[in-house]
C-alpha cells in the first residue's frame, strides 16, 4: 500500500478506502465520471458564459453580462493559486478510478462546479422563489461533483471541502457586492 507524501492519512484515507470498497460496480464509477464532468473547465465556462449572455440580453446591461464571467475568473484563479502554493499530492494511485495530475487541494472540479452552478443560478433567476429553487439545484450539482471526486479516488475529503469553501466564499463576496437587480 503506497502512502501519500504528505499528512493526508488517517481518517481521510480510511474514508476513501470505505468509499472505494462500497462503490466497486462499473455503473457507480461510470455515474461518478458523468457527474464529475459538470466540473470540467470547458463545461463550467460555457455554462456561465451562456447564462451571463442571457442575463445581459434580458437586462440590456453589459455589466450584468460580464459580472458572472469575472467572478468565475477570480474564483478559478484563486483556487489555482492556492493549489500551486499548497502543492498537495493526490491520494494513493491504488484508489484512482481515473487519471489526474497537478495539485489536489482544493479540488478544481468541486470549486468550479460550485462556482459555476451558483453563478448560473444567480444569472438566470430574478425573483426570490425562482432563485431559491435554482440555488437548491446548484447545491445538488456542487454536492454531486464533490462526492464524485471521492468516488473516483482522486481527491482527499478535505480537498473537496476546501473546494466547496473556496467557491462559497467567492459567491458570498460576489453576492454581497451585487448591484441591485430589482428582486421581488
Amino acid at each position: 500500500m503506497s502512502q501519500p507524501n504528505d499528512r493526508s492519512t488517517g481518517w481521510e484515507l480510511r474514508l476513501l478506502d470505505a468509499i472505494a470498497t462500497r462503490t466497486t460496480s462499473a455503473r457507480a464509477v461510470k455515474a461518478a465520471r458523468a457527474v464529475t464532468m459538470l466540473g470540467e473547465t470547458p463545461v463550467v465556462w460555457a455554462a456561465v458564459a451562456g447564462a451571463a449572455a442571457v442575463a445581459g440580453l434580458r437586462s440590456g446591461s453589459l455589466r450584468v453580462a460580464v459580472r458572472p464571467v469575472l467572478v468565475l475568473a477570480v474564483g478559478a484563479g484563486t483556487r489555482r493559486a492556492l493549489a500551486e502554493l499548497i502543492g498537495r499530492r493526490r491520494p494513493p494511485e491504488r484508489l484512482w478510478r481515473t487519471h489526474w495530475t497537478r495539485p489536489s487541494f482544493p479540488s478544481r472540479h468541486t470549486t468550479l462546479a460550485t462556482l459555476g452552478a451558483g453563478l448560473v443560478a444567480d444569472a438566470l433567476t430574478t425573483t426570490n422563489p425562482a432563485r431559491a429553487v435554482a440555488r437548491d439545484a446548484a447545491v445538488a450539482v456542487a454536492a454531486g461533483v464533490g462526492v464524485s471526486r471521492l468516488v473516483l479516488g482522486v481527491h482527499w475529503p478535505t480537498d473537496v471541502l476546501a473546494g466547496w469553501s473556496c467557491a462559497a466564499i467567492v459567491l458570498t463576496i460576489a453576492r454581497r457586492y451585487e448591484p441591485s437587480r430589482g428582486m421581488e
